[in-house]
């Protein structure tokens, strides 16, 4: 475990466990190296979306993915990413909706 605030100089080895506290902190860092103003990383750090970057327990969620590709292909119709959203919906639960892109 690590002691104190956690951040971009502290990168030491436990930094890199899978435990939830050290993603959090990995997430954090990333926020802050990769965002200069104060404001957008602060709306970044309360964006709940963040939090799915950190790996979740076993099970579903209730969860919906709206997906808005095909712009160049089949809108909603379409198949790229089929069998990844397939695994998505039987390990997590999560649903995706392909939304028409009016293509």
């Amino acid at each position: 475990k690590h002691k104190g605030n956690c951040g971009p100089n502290e990168a030491e080895t436990w930094m890199w466990s899978t435990d939830s506290e050290s993603e959090a902190c990995m997430v954090d860092c990333l926020i802050e190296i990769l965002f200069y103003e104060e404001s957008d990383k602060e709306k970044y750090r309360n964006d709940p979306l963040m939090h799915l970057l950190i790996e979740q327990p076993v099970g579903h969620f209730d969860f919906t993915v709206i997906s808005a590709m095909g712009v160049i292909t089949e809108g909603a119709a379409g198949t790229e990413m089929a069998a990844t959203f397939a695994r998505l919906d039987e390990a997590r639960g999560v649903k995706v909706v392909r939304a028409d892109t009016a293509t």
